[in-house]
């Protein structure tokens, strides 16, 4: 039998965080352009490359054990494990979108 590495009972969580991804992602673009994103970047707002995003953080967030923890009972170390992981999450969606734009058009907007 294939063991998950995310039991039925932390789905909520995986499902939380994925609209969490989301809104973070529609933020920063939101934030970034003050309320107007230009044409040649709103291809990035697509659902495909949303979901793509989502993907890639949830991934990395399975692999790094997020969703095995008690998080009643987290220590700094666990808090230090949690910041490691969604470092990584981040400069992994970064670079794959900045190696690969969905578009030829624009890549990532940086500043």
């Amino acid at each position: 039998m294939i063991r998950l590495p995310v039991n039925r009972h932390r789905i909520w969580q995986l499902v939380f965080d994925a609209v969490l991804i989301v809104a973070a992602w529609r933020l920063t673009f939101f934030l970034r352009f003050d309320q107007s994103t230009p044409v040649y970047y709103r291809h990035l707002l697509d659902w495909q490359v949303v979901a793509f995003v989502v993907a890639i953080k949830l991934t990395i967030f399975v692999l790094f054990g997020f969703y095995n923890r008690w998080w009643r009972y987290v220590s700094t170390h666990d808090m230090w494990g949690a910041a490691r992981g969604v470092t990584v999450a981040c400069a992994l969606t970064y670079l794959i979108l900045y190696a690969f734009p969905p578009s030829h058009t624009s890549r990532l907007p940086r500043l």
